[in-house]
């Protein structure tokens, strides 16, 4: 590897055709993260509590939560924040010594969680729970710690995170947008549903016994944090038409750090003849969590489903297909993209880039919003930063010394039209029909002329032109 810009440029084209080793290391670098920041969080508060093996057996009972939530393609952001919530969770519970008036705890709790904000901002809720801790350790400087706490917490969130100094108003836009999506709320029954999917069922039972014992034991401040970070992001779902298990990872470990709390605390109180039958009976109980979370982690948590599996039966087709002009949908792009030709890809970012100028990339969206369209059309050149990347993305990537052989075009359906320089069904079916097409991999839509169809996976159809070699 030359330091030269051709080659850098040629580098980046291949790691976005295949981003397969990058996502490898950036695993590596979450568990690492994972690992410093439970590490931590055992630590604190063994610290705190005065107990040295219980908070740090439940800290690896929490590990085995971790390992419940499958990877995809966020994990990386979901699995950084959550490392470095604990590291902030961790620094807000230790105490300063007698007499101390340094502010190192409060602005290394704000800068980790300024981090978390800037990996995931769907952490934000979370940023009670170290602020409880602070409140709680603090004395008469609570207020004072406080202050440095956010104040840390926000100077650390704006440096880690460009799109706040490059695009402010893009990046808020972009939030509010996720968090106002078009569609019908899923309402409180099913936001519950989705929430007790985030953890198993077990664990949200001992977390209510953490809370009532939190109430019990005094630790008012942390319990009435997690409450009122759960009542929000419940509140939240409910009033969304789309949530996902993964946005209650920051009230998850705000209970599990309850949970653990309430362990150790439990377990100063009994007196000492109880003591090694309590010891045992909680090793035994986090051990079978950890056995459990380790199994569902090997047999439950990514299941050979019809995507994942298709996905690979499309990459083993293609290569057979060379320098054929084949379409395949939009969701198979990035375990694809590597086998196209640089011309395909360049064809992408120019269909994109025309409409980009015609402004019919966001305007359909900004229309669903209640905006006439003009209004729309006006601010569409200011709302479409996604497909500006994706444009710039398919113009590096088609400059890639290494090109595929297949003249591969995706597409999606028609309301996706004009995004991601992808074709429409209704496009694909007429190019396949009058010869522009050899084939189309993915097709749910019966053509109205004759083809010859094969089977590639489940539920996945391989349409070819009677004459196509």
């Amino acid at each position: 590897f030359a330091p030269t810009p051709s080659a850098f440029i040629d580098y980046l084209a291949n790691v976005y055709r295949e981003p397969w080793h990058v996502l490898w290391l950036a695993r590596i670098l979450v568990v690492v993260v994972i690992a410093a920041g439970f590490t931590g969080l055992a630590a604190a508060l063994s610290a705190y509590t005065g107990r040295r093996w219980e908070p740090v057996m439940g800290v690896v009972a929490l590990t085995s939560l971790a390992s419940l939530w499958p990877y995809t393609y966020w994990a990386s952001a979901d699995g950084m924040a959550i490392g470095l919530f604990a590291l902030a969770t961790a620094a807000a519970i230790v105490q300063p010594p007698p007499g101390g008036r340094g502010s190192g705890m409060p602005v290394l709790a704000g800068a980790f969680m300024g981090l978390v904000l800037a990996s995931r901002t769907t952490f934000f809720p979370g940023v009670l729970l170290p602020a409880a801790f602070l409140w709680m350790n603090s004395g008469e400087r609570r207020w004072r710690n406080l202050v440095i706490f956010g104040f840390a917490t926000a100077v650390c969130q704006v440096a880690a995170c460009p799109s706040w100094w490059v695009e402010p108003v893009r990046f808020l836009k972009a939030g509010l947008g996720n968090y106002r999506k078009q569609g019908t709320p899923i309402g409180w029954w099913d936001a519950l549903q989705v929430m007790r999917q985030a953890a198993p069922v077990w664990f949200w039972i001992l977390g209510a016994l953490a809370v009532g014992y939190g109430f019990v034991s005094r630790q008012t401040a942390p319990v009435v944090a997690t409450l009122v970070m759960g009542l929000f992001m419940l509140t939240a779902a409910a009033r969304s038409p789309f949530v996902q298990p993964h946005y209650f990872t920051s009230v998850v470990l705000a209970t599990g750090v309850l949970i653990v709390l309430a362990l150790a605390l439990i377990s100063g109180a009994v007196s000492a003849r109880f003591q090694r039958l309590y010891s045992r009976l909680g090793v035994g109980l986090l051990a079978l969590a950890t056995l459990g979370g380790v199994s569902a982690t090997v047999t439950g948590s990514r299941p050979a489903d019809s995507f994942t599996e298709n996905a690979r039966q499309v990459r083993a087709a293609l290569p057979a297909l060379a320098g054929q002009r084949i379409a395949v949908p939009l969701d198979f792009f990035s375990r694809t993209a590597n086998q196209a030709t640089n011309a395909a890809l360049r064809g992408m970012a120019e269909r994109l880039e025309s409409a980009l100028a015609g402004g019919q990339s966001v305007a359909p969206y900004l229309r669903s919003y209640g905006f006439s369209a003009a209004v729309a059309s006006a601010l569409a050149l200011d709302f479409n930063e996604k497909d500006q990347a994706m444009e710039a993305r398919l113009r590096v990537m088609a400059a890639s010394s290494r090109p595929g052989q297949v003249e591969l075009a995706y597409f999606s359906p028609d309301s996706d039209a004009g995004r991601n320089g992808v074709l429409t069904t209704a496009e694909v079916l007429a190019q396949l029909e009058h010869g522009e097409l050899d084939g189309i991999i993915g097709l749910t839509t019966a053509p109205a002329f004759s083809v010859r169809t094969t089977t590639l996976g489940e539920n996945l159809t391989f349409v070819r032109r009677p004459t196509a070699p």
